[in-house]
C-alpha cells in the first residue's frame, strides 16, 4: 500500500520477493478514493487515463517516484485535489495472465482462509496476496481461459479476469505465494467452469449445515480416563487451591501416558502434547513447578508465562503452534485471555472467551482446559454444583462438556464444619474434586487427593479414597508439611494440628529426622538411623 503522506514520491510496502515479471510490466497505474456523491463510501479512483492512454501505464519502480498529491480532472469535467492511496494493475489481455479476485474469504484476526479458497490457491500456486481490506484474496497465474472475457457475476466471491481489469495491489504476500507460474490447462480449466456453473457462489447454507449422515460417527475421544476428554473442560476452585498443580498433573499425564495421580483408575487412553498458557506466573516459579512435576523436556510440552503476557486466542503463532502440534490447550487462568473481548459485562467476556476457545478446537486443538475462580460463597457450601464451581456469568459451565470442582477437603464437626480439619487440608493440599457437568462420558466418582509430601516424593498427587471409602487420616504427613512450609511453627501447634500428647509428636519427628533447635525444625537425619534423637 502507498503511504499517505504528501512527499514528492511515494513507497508501496513490498514483502519481497515480489515477482519481478510482474514489478517489471508497465502494467501499474495510481489510484485515490472519492466518493460519488455526498454521505457515499469512498471508492476507487484511478489517476491516470488508463484504458485510453497506456502511455500512461508505468512499471512499479516508476509508480513509485510519481507525486502523491495531484491535480485530477472528474469525468464531468471538473478538477480536485486528490492525495494517492495506492497502485492498480491493469489486466491487459495480451499478457496471458489470469487473474483471481476471492472477496470475503478470509478471516483477517485469525489468518484463516475458506476451505475452497485454500483449494484453489494450493492447486493452481502463483502469485497471491491479501487483499487491502484483509478479508480477501487476490492471485495471478500464466495461462489463457477458454474464451477472452472475464468471470464477474453478482455477489459470486470468486472473480476471474484475463483482461480490461484493474486489480489494487498491496504486495501482502500470502503463505510464501511469491513465484508466477504456469498452471495445468487442467486445473485452470476446472477452476474456470466450476466459477461458470456458479458453483462458488451456491457455497453457503448447503455447506454451512448438515443432515445426521454427514456428521461424524466416530465416539468421544477420551484422554483420561474418567477424568478428560475433547471438547472444553472446565476446573473451578477458590484461589491457592491447587489449580496449576491438577493442570500440571494432568499435563504431565497426557505427555508422558502415566496414569493421572497415579492411580490406575484414571488411566491414559490417548497421549497428546500440550500448549500450556499461564500469563500470571513468573517463568523460574512455573520451571520450578514442571520440574516438580516431572514434565518432560522432549519438545512434547510448550508454555508461556507472565514475561510472556496474555497472548490473544486469535493471535497467528498460537494458530499456527495449534496447527502443526494438535496439542491439547491449557488457559491458566481464563479471565486473563479476555483482553481481546470489548466490554466488562461478565456474560460478553465469557461468550467472548467461549467463541475462542472453539475456534482453537477447529483449528485442531486436541481439547481446551480452563482454569477459573470460584465464587467465594462457595467456600461455605454444603456441596459443589455448576452453579458455584465458576465465578461470574453461568456461560462459564454452559460452554464445558466437562466441568471439575476442587476445593480443600472438608469435613462437618457437629452442624459446622471442622476448621482444624479444613486447615489441614490446606496445610497438605488435600484436595477433594467432584465432576459437576459431565456430557457424554462417564466421569469418575467424587474423590481426595493429596499433594503434601507426595509432590515432593513421588512427583504427583497421591489418590486418598472415592467418597464412598473412608479418608486415610494421615496425621504424621500434616506434621511434616507443616514443618517444611514454616520451620518456626511450635511445639504444641504440631500438637493441636495432629491431635497427639507432646511426647507422641517428639518421638514421630525423631523418627523422621526432624528435631527443634533454637526455635527451628532442623532435617538432622534419616529416619530411624541410630543417629537420630
Amino acid at each position: 500500500m502507498l503511504s499517505d503522506n504528501t512527499q514528492p514520491s511515494c513507497t508501496l510496502t513490498v514483502y519481497p520477493p515480489l515477482s519481478d515479471w510482474l514489478a517489471k510490466r508497465d502494467r501499474f497505474v495510481q489510484y485515490h478514493l472519492k466518493a460519488d456523491k455526498p454521505g457515499k463510501k469512498p471508492r476507487k479512483k484511478t489517476c491516470q487515463t488508463w484504458r485510453q492512454d497506456p502511455k500512461t501505464w508505468r512499471t512499479l519502480e516508476e509508480i513509485q517516484k510519481l507525486p502523491l498529491s495531484h491535480v485530477h480532472k472528474a469525468d464531468d469535467g471538473t478538477n480536485y485535489d486528490c492525495t494517492v492511496k495506492g497502485v492498480q494493475f491493469v489486466v491487459y489481455g495480451g499478457d496471458r495472465l489470469v487473474w483471481f479476485d476471492l472477496d470475503g474469504v478470509r478471516n483477517p484476526d485469525l489468518d484463516v482462509v475458506e476451505p475452497w479458497a485454500q483449494k484453489i490457491v494450493d492447486e493452481l500456486g502463483g502469485y497471491w496476496e491479501v487483499s487491502a481490506s484483509g478479508c480477501g484474496l487476490h492471485g495471478c497465474v500464466i495461462g489463457t481461459l477458454p474464451r477472452t472475457s472475464n468471470h464477474q457475476v453478482k455477489d459470486d466471491p470468486c472473480e476471474i479476469y484475463c483482461d480490461r481489469k484493474l486489480i489494487a495491489i498491496t504486495g501482502n504476500i500470502y503463505q510464501g505465494h511469491n513465484k508466477l507460474v504456469e498452471p495445468s490447462e487442467q486445473k485452470l480449466l476446472q477452476v474456470w467452469e466450476r466459477a461458470e456453473k456458479g458453483e462458488f457462489s451456491r457455497i453457503g447454507w448447503r455447506d454451512k449445515f448438515h443432515t445426521v449422515s454427514e456428521l461424524g460417527d466416530k465416539p468421544t475421544r477420551v484422554f483420561i480416563q474418567g477424568i478428560l476428554a475433547e471438547g472444553i473442560t472446565g476446573i473451578g476452585a477458590l484461589s491457592d487451591s491447587g489449580k496449576t498443580w491438577i493442570g500440571l498433573s494432568m499435563s504431565h499425564a497426557l505427555i508422558t501416558g502415566e496414569p493421572l495421580f497415579g492411580n490406575p483408575k484414571f488411566k491414559v487412553l490417548e497421549r497428546v502434547p500440550v500448549l500450556y498458557l499461564v500469563p500470571e506466573m513468573g517463568g523460574r516459579a512455573f520451571r520450578a513447578r514442571c520440574i516438580k512435576m516431572r514434565l518432560p523436556q522432549d519438545g512434547s510440552f510448550f508454555c508461556q508465562t507472565v514475561r510472556d503476557g496474555a497472548i490473544s486466542l486469535a493471535d497467528k503463532h498460537l494458530i499456527q503452534a495449534i496447527r502443526d502440534m494438535h496439542p491439547y490447550v491449557w488457559l491458566d487462568t481464563a479471565i486473563r485471555f479476555d483482553s481481546a473481548i470489548s466490554g466488562n459485562d461478565s456474560n460478553e467476556v465469557a461468550q467472548g472467551l467461549g467463541a475462542s476457545m472453539f475456534n482453537l478446537i477447529r483449528e485442531g486443538a486436541a481439547g481446551v482446559g480452563f482454569l477459573h475462580h470460584r465464587t467465594k460463597a462457595s467456600k461455605e457450601a454444603e456441596t459443589m454444583d455448576l452453579e458455584n464451581t465458576f465465578r461470574g456469568s453461568t456461560d462459564f459451565g454452559a460452554m464445558c462438556d466437562l466441568a471439575w470442582g476442587v476445593e480443600h477437603a472438608k469435613r462437618k464437626k457437629g452442624k459446622r464444619w471442622d476448621e482444624e480439619y479444613t486447615e489441614e487440608s490446606r496445610v497438605l493440599t488435600r484436595l477433594f474434586m467432584k465432576c459437576v457437568k459431565p456430557r457424554d462420558m462417564d466421569v469418575a466418582d467424587p474423590f481426595i487427593i493429596q499433594g503434601r509430601p507426595y509432590i515432593d516424593d513421588t512427583g504427583d498427587f497421591h489418590v486418598l479414597s472415592t467418597v464412598d471409602g473412608p479418608v486415610r487420616e494421615d496425621k504424621g504427613l500434616a506434621v511434616i508439611a507443616a514443618i517444611k512450609r514454616d520451620d518456626t511453627i511450635s511445639h504444641r501447634a504440631l500438637e493441636k494440628l495432629s491431635g497427639w500428647g507432646h511426647e507422641r509428636v517428639t518421638r514421630f519427628t525423631g523418627t523422621q529426622g526432624y528435631v527443634q533447635k533454637d526455635g527451628k525444625w532442623i532435617f538432622n537425619c534419616l529416619g530411624g538411623s541410630d543417629d537420630c534423637p
